[in-house]
């Protein structure tokens, strides 16, 4: 029997497509709800068809898997794996790691089962997932998947910046009377993440001063262990070339990739959001 897998979603999106670790890291599917409709994430026509304005009758939701299915999934890999860790989607953002965690409470007898909770999306998300199955490919303990996890939670950060109020406002977000007079107005607010919640920190009127905004973020740190750039579904590529180019400019030796929108975010924050993803070195390197 094996010793450890990782579980994550699949709202997680990774720098590198291919990672030491990736056969023992799972994915489960958050599944988009549109219309009272379930589809599945890979349905990429879906994303490229969602509106900018979430309509009533659209309703955008981002389904978890439920309590049940995780316990299927939990004792299913519990027959191949002694130990299990679940990396997930911030609490805030989806049901993904209560529904793990309640699944976890009910069995008995199986296999050990870690939850976390990453407190972040994306890239973020994706990049633990990568360290965690890093970390048990050379031989790291449950323990020491903890703590490289860990560490890697507190060097993450998150700007967000979408003018779809209106889905925000579906998915609890932002409140129904801040999401009409802000697409009224065509704001373009920018959230920040602490402890995997939305706090909005800025508001601009153009795109222009979105990527001032971003660039000035990015000035704000000295060292780097990666950053990246999650473009909405219509990107306008020469605002992304700005930021490829500051970064290239000024943090020379800084891993920097570019990454579209998928359709679990793009439903939780509508298809024109743009995140930026800072992961800070680590001071012990």
């Amino acid at each position: 029997m094996d010793s450890i897998c990782i579980v994550t979603d699949n709202s997680a999106q990774f720098a590198n497509t291919s990672f030491r670790g990736q056969t023992i890291t799972k994915i489960v599917q958050l599944k988009p709800s549109l219309r009272n409709k379930v589809f599945k994430s890979k349905e990429k026509h879906i994303l490229s068809s969602l509106p900018e304005f979430a309509s009533s009758d659209l309703d955008p939701h981002l389904l978890a898997p439920s309590v049940d299915e995780f316990r299927q999934l939990f004792s299913r890999l519990g027959k191949q794996y002694n130990e299990i860790i679940g990396i997930f989607l911030s609490s805030h953002l989806s049901d993904c790691y209560q529904n793990a965690r309640k699944a976890n409470m009910t069995l008995r007898g199986g296999p050990k089962i870690q939850i976390i909770d990453s407190q972040t999306a994306t890239i973020g998300l994706g990049m633990m997932v990568q360290k965690a199955a890093e970390t048990v490919f050379n031989h790291g303990s449950l323990t020491d998947v903890e703590r490289s996890v860990g560490s890697l939670m507190h060097r993450t950060y998150v700007l967000l910046c979408t003018p779809n109020l209106s889905y925000m406002c579906n998915n609890g977000f932002v409140d129904h009377a801040q999401a009409t007079v802000g697409e009224m107005l065509g704001v373009l607010p920018i959230f920040t993440m602490e402890d995997g919640q939305l706090i909005p920190v800025e508001k601009k009127r153009n795109p222009r001063h979105i990527i001032m905004h971003f660039q000035e973020f990015i000035d704000e740190f000295d060292h780097f262990e990666h950053i990246a750039l999650v473009q909405s579904i219509n990107a306008n590529n020469n605002d992304s070339r700005l930021i490829r180019d500051h970064v290239h400019d000024n943090f020379p030796n800084t891993p920097f990739t570019e990454h579209a929108l998928n359709l679990p975010l793009a439903t939780l924050f509508g298809p024109s959001a743009t995140a930026l993803i800072i992961i800070e070195s680590n001071s012990e390197d």
